[in-house]
């Protein structure tokens, strides 16, 4: 008969599985219906031939509650059947016949996975015996058996699922091993210690390597999302954060457990990263070897300090016991640049016609035109400028017509993109490993180079990677590991970035017909281009000349680009050692150390050519020919240094008796952080000669002689950007005691427990706060190990409960127990102050969190569908907040930052893994997260009652009993008969016009609910289909249940948007969509901007309603497509004749949009055609990224 191959699910290990207790009655049954009737009672499965048993006589069994062994083995007494457990496989076979009297025959094979690649070190058993092998580096084995019938092999290893290989007549064999994904995430990793899922009681999600490279992204952080339930990155559309950064995309686990950083605590390899690292920057990708993400206490609660926002443990990969091993992996990364015709700015066509329009038929621009001073002091917008002087009678309107027509042509965005932005942003990644392992030593050893050429012509990054993994295994009893991770940065930010063009006009030029700089008008008062602050460009040619300056006064944002000369470099180096001594085989010692060193020096160069010099010279120059501000370059440099070092002693125990396993650690953790950055600024700096004529000088005022008609302050110039100098600092500290314990009863039943003790210098004199005991407590039941369940629960193979409740604790270092303040400039006098910002606050303490969580893990046919469920409550106290307080205590603006704070969040997660199809040539998994968080801010009082706090300040100022991030909005009532807004105020529709004092308004009435901006919901769908060597995946992710404020009005349009010099640069599209006639009640996008209106009272209002009134409030939820892969595994017979050992090809696309939304826009990235950030978000994130990779394996 032929031989029939069973490829078994992993199964779960029972160490007493064959002492499981049955009963059962039979009589005159054959020997396959015996097998049939004990599957049916029991979770085992019996592996056999039919030829081996058919034969054999029918027979009689009476048993009551006997052992599965002692029944087995009084059917077998008198057969020359044998069998063997194989886990909750029951092999049955023949029993071998006295070698001395049978010959003996060789066999041979190949073992290979199912890439058919070959595996080494694969262990083979002869069933029945003690006899056995291994694979070689090239998968091959030999053995010599028994020349007898009914003989069975084991092949067995690590990550792979075990395969029975019944004997025939032949003497060569290849056997195929898959992969068992569920066997290498059955062991969490907590940093601290390891435990077998069976045994965990907290709440965690594992990935492992499989998982997170079948992401194609160069950034782990960003792998993450869409991956684990309950982890959620936070909008990429709030305001208030840079729109390039993506470290502002924090992440949050469960929900906000503190009003200051939500970050969780990352962890590498057993240490914390220090706090003046970017973990993500020096973490290679391709070098992990799974991620663990603890969610709970009973999880968490061992890390301490920051464990209550969650805890992401990495671990990197280690050498393996194989043969010399490279594998090589390339990828390229592109993504378009910025499109900025996306920007809802009108164009230069509308524009033309709405100022036109303005300065003709209302009084927006009769400033420009009634008062000489603004006119002729000011350097205007070409558009102003034209219809300025045709309203004042210095052209005629033929002139001014034909002028604006040609203005029309010009919009500087499409100029703009072409000098400064590459068409495509690139990243190239090499990446190179190496591995080789044996019985007494592992090392393996990685280098990785990211090439990036941002879309910003100029502007590049170059990242290198190092890390080397070893370990030596001497004796049986000591095992010594080291480690080192380096991670180097170069980058230069030479180019002109997105934000640039919010200070230039819309409608004007940027090199002439022959590539030659033009003079431009900087619309900024900042100290970057000081344009405010100085001359206006048609006085600074004639200055120059008059006092013989010894610089030109033009300005122009090609020449600012081509004379950057801006770097920064970045080291991070860790270096890890760690010993373990195992005296005894239950006892565990281990000794280990980390040390990080982190080296940031950051340079800006300003060359005479640069705007910065010639200003900050020109401008300050005597009339006597003296310069206050030397003539010569200027140089900004800033260094950071860093340090961490970690202890720690640990001992672990870990045996099993009889029914009973206990695992016990106890240990100490001594750490300290600590940076320091200070910056450093030159005068006349010559780069060639490494000389200065003189360091920054703080102390005496420069007065602006030649502006001074402009600006009557003495000021103290200062490098561009720069506000103040400071020298900043920290040195954390730590010293933890901690515990943890886990005991198991009969495989069914586990009780662990964990508690740790932080000491830190971060706190006042509180003798409580110094000492914070951290606890946790956790039950597991599994519940297919009891008797009922094999009975009645046919079909599910796995079935968990777990319960566990806990303590956590967090540190917000936004306030401190000592008095300091904030150096800053003055706005007015440019002169540098400090401002206090808190008083001494002795009673400050952590941050305390409770979580309990109740959890379900289930299995069920064969494992084809598996899956956990897990319900939590957290309880977060003494959270750090603003609460207002007597101004005589000394805190600014009579606030204080206590911990008074409470917070609360309740969530549910689940995920379901499916192997829908899985067959030789065609599988399809499918994987279905679902997270849902519920948050509530408690015991705090709101310190600010006006409208900025209930809408662009909501952030800030919380509002009690109201989730984190509540958006409240004004009851939108239309337009009234003049197009102005109008509201519903205390359950009565009022007209803006009709309010008197908006600071008598109860902004409790003024203001509702309406929802929240972080999704009530929110999870992932991935889809993985495999034909042979071809695979494709896809991935989508929801966000359901939140809302999203839409396009507005810029703000004070009616006042300070039309006087304000620097504002002329871009008007929004729905300028040209306002209130006209009533026929507009319905479709106008603003109000009708026929009459300036200068009442505070009634353009606070009116920003207020057009931003936030209900009318645009959207429904943010959405469904989009997170990425879709294509793979291909190059055949075997191609890699052999390339001797090659595997050659894999990916192509991705991510970010690619949502499928399903409500909004008529993308609710992930709304077109804020008012907010600078708004609008650059925008066209920044919101674009498609692809890639292509190759992955090779050499040998």
């Amino acid at each position: 008969m032929p031989v029939v191959f069973f490829l078994l699910f992993p199964a779960r290990v029972y160490a007493t599985g064959q002492q499981e207790r049955i009963t059962i009655s039979l009589k005159d049954v054959s020997i396959i219906e015996f097998f049939k009737e004990v599957e049916k009672i029991t979770t085992f499965k019996f592996f056999y031939k039919t030829s081996q048993v058919e034969s054999l006589p029918k027979i009689s069994i009476e048993a009551k509650d006997q052992t599965i062994s002692t029944v087995l083995n009084t059917v077998f007494a008198k057969t020359n059947i044998t069998y063997t457990f194989n886990e909750k496989q029951i092999v049955i076979q023949q029993k071998p016949v006295n070698p001395a009297s049978v010959q003996s025959v060789k066999i041979t094979g190949l073992v290979l996975d199912k890439s058919q690649m070959p595996l080494p070190g694969v262990g083979i058993i002869l069933q029945g015996t003690k006899k056995g092998a291994f694979t070689d580096d090239k998968g091959k084995f030999v053995l010599e058996v028994p020349k007898t019938k009914g003989l069975s092999l084991l092949f067995k290893m690590i990550g792979m699922n075990n395969v029975v290989l019944f004997l025939d007549d032949r003497t060569d064999y290849i056997v195929v091993m898959e992969e068992d994904e569920k066997q290498l995430n059955e062991v969490m990793v907590t940093g601290y210690q390891t435990l077998p899922k069976e045994r965990a009681t907290g709440a965690y999600t594992i990935l492992d390597s499989k998982v997170l490279e079948r992401v194609g992204n160069f950034s782990l952080k960003d792998k993450l999302e869409g991956l684990v339930p309950g982890l959620y990155f936070e909008p990429n559309y709030v305001e208030d954060q840079y729109p390039t950064d993506q470290a502002s995309r924090s992440i949050i686990i469960r929900g906000a457990s503190t009003f200051g950083d939500n970050n969780p605590l990352i962890v590498v390899d057993g240490f914390p990263v220090s706090s003046a690292s970017d973990p993500w920057k020096s973490i290679n990708p391709d070098d992990i070897e799974n991620v663990t993400v603890l969610k709970d206490a009973a999880a968490a609660s061992i890390w301490g300090a920051q464990a209550a926002n969650g805890v992401i443990v990495i671990t990197t990969k280690r050498g393996k016991s194989t043969t010399p091993q490279v594998d090589v992996s390339v990828d390229f990364f592109a993504q378009q640049a910025p499109n900025l015709n996306k920007i809802p700015w009108a164009s230069s066509s509308q524009a033309v016609d709405i100022y036109k329009w303005m300065a003709f038929q209302t009084t927006y621009l009769d400033a420009f035109t009634t008062n000489a001073a603004i006119y002729d002091k000011y350097d205007l917008a070409p558009v102003i400028k034209t219809i300025a002087a045709a309203k004042k009678g210095l052209i005629t309107m033929d002139v001014a017509n034909s002028q604006l027509e040609e203005l029309k042509k010009i919009d500087v965005r499409d100029e703009f993109a072409q000098l400064f932005f590459n068409k495509l942003e690139t990243n190239t990644k090499a990446n190179v490993a190496y591995q080789l392992g044996g019985k007494t030593h592992n090392f393996r050893t990685s280098m990785t180079a990211i090439s990036n050429k941002k879309y910003n012509k100029g502007n590049t990054r170059t990242d290198y990677t190092i890390n080397v993994n070893d370990q030596l295994m001497p004796a049986q009893w000591v095992r010594i590991s080291v480690g080192a991770n380096l991670n180097l940065t170069e980058q230069t930010n030479n180019g002109m970035d997105i934000k640039e063009l919010n200070y230039i006009n819309q409608m004007t030029r940027i090199l002439d017909d022959n590539g030659n700089y033009l003079p431009m008008n900087a619309q900024d008062s900042r100290s970057t281009y000081d344009s405010y602050y100085t001359l206006k460009t048609s006085a600074r040619a004639d200055t120059v000349a008059k006092y013989k300056l010894p610089y030109d006064w033009n300005w122009n944002l090609k020449r600012e680009a081509d004379n950057r000369d801006n770097t920064e470099r970045n080291s991070d180096l860790r270096l890890t050692a760690k010993v373990n001594l195992m005296p005894i085989k239950s006892i565990n010692i281990e000794l280990s150390y980390q040390y990080q060193y982190i080296n940031r020096y950051l340079r800006e160069y300003y060359n005479e050519s640069s705007w910065m010099v010639r200003n900050q010279v020109n401008n300050n120059a005597r009339t006597d020919g003296t310069y206050p501000v030397p003539p010569g370059g200027m140089l900004y440099e800033n260094k950071r240094f860093g340090s961490g070092n970690n202890y720690r002693a640990q001992i672990t125990y870990d045996k099993r008796f009889g029914k009973h396993s206990i695992k016990a650690m106890a240990g100490t953790d001594w750490r300290r952080d600590y940076y320091d950055e200070t910056p450093y600024g030159y005068y006349g700096y010559d780069p060639q000669a490494l000389t200065y004529s003189a360091a920054m000088d703080f102390k005496t005022p420069v007065y602006p002689k030649l502006s001074n008609q402009y600006t009557y302050y003495q000021t103290v110039p200062m490098i561009p950007g720069k506000y103040y100098f400071s020298v900043i600092g920290r040195d954390d500290r730590f010293v933890s005691y901690f515990g943890n314990f886990g005991y198991t009863f009969s495989t069914k039943y586990d009780l662990t427990g964990s508690i740790r003790l932080d000491k830190t210098n971060l706190f006042g004199s509180s003798s409580e706060s110094p000492n914070l005991p951290q606890w946790s407590l956790g039950f597991g039941w599994s519940i297919t190990e009891e008797p009922f369940a094999k009975k009645y629960l046919k079909g599910v193979d796995y079935l968990k409960l777990r319960a566990s409740y806990g303590w956590n604790g967090n540190i917000d270092k936004s306030a401190a127990p000592y008095l300091y303040g904030y150096p800053w400039k003055d706005a007015v006098l440019q002169l540098p102050y400090s401002a206090i910002q808190s008083a001494p606050n002795p009673n400050l303490t952590w941050e305390k969190t409770s979580t309990y969580n109740l959890g379900l893990d289930y299995a069920f046919l064969s494992n084809n569908i598996s899956g956990t469920i897990n319900f939590y409550h957290k309880d977060s106290k003494d959270c750090l907040v603003q609460m207002a307080v007597n101004g005589t205590y000394g805190f600014q603006n009579n606030r204080a930052t206590l911990n008074a704070g409470r917070l609360k969040n309740t969530g549910l997660e689940f995920d379901i893994q499916a192997n829908v199809i899985n067959t030789k040539s065609f599988k399809w998994q499918t994987m279905f997260q679902y997270s849902t968080n519920r948050n509530m801010a408690t015991g705090i009082t709101r310190v600010s009652n006006n409208i900025s706090a209930y809408t662009t300040m909501a952030f800030y100022y919380r509002k009690p009993d109201h989730p984190l991030s509540y958006l409240a909005a004004i009851e939108w009532a239309g337009y009234d008969e003049v197009g102005l807004p109008k509201i519903i105020y205390d359950g009565k529709e009022t007209k803006i016009t009709d309010i008197a004092d908006v600071n008598k308004l109860d902004m409790e009435k003024l203001f509702k609910f309406v929802g929240q901006k972080d999704p009530k919901h929110f999870g992932s769908w991935t889809n993985r289909f495999a034909y042979k060597n071809i695979e494709l995946s896809f991935s989508l992710y929801y966000k359901l249940g939140h809302k999203v404020i839409g396009d507005y009005p810029p703000t004070g349009m009616f006042s300070s948007f039309m006087t304000a010099t620097k504002m002329y640069t871009y008007l929004p599209e729905m300028m040209a969509h306002s209130w006209k006639s009533a026929e507009d009640a319905t479709t106008a996008k603003m109000y009708n901007l026929n009459n300036k209106i200068t009442n505070s009272t009634h353009t606070q209002l009116m920003d207020a309603v057009m931003a936030y009134g209900t009318q645009n409030v959207f429904n943010a939820s959405s469904v989009r497509v997170k990425s879709i892969t294509l793979s291909y595994l190059v055949p075997r017979s191609f890699l052999q004749k390339a001797k090659l050992k595997d050659l894999r090809i990916v192509l991705e696309a991510r970010n690619l949009g949502p499928i399903i939304k409500f909004a008529p826009f993308d609710p992930d990235n709304p077109p804020y055609s008012s907010s600078t950030y708004g609008a650059l978000l925008f066209v920044t994130r919101n674009r498609p990224e692809f890639s292509l990779g190759l992955k090779i394996g050499l040998f």
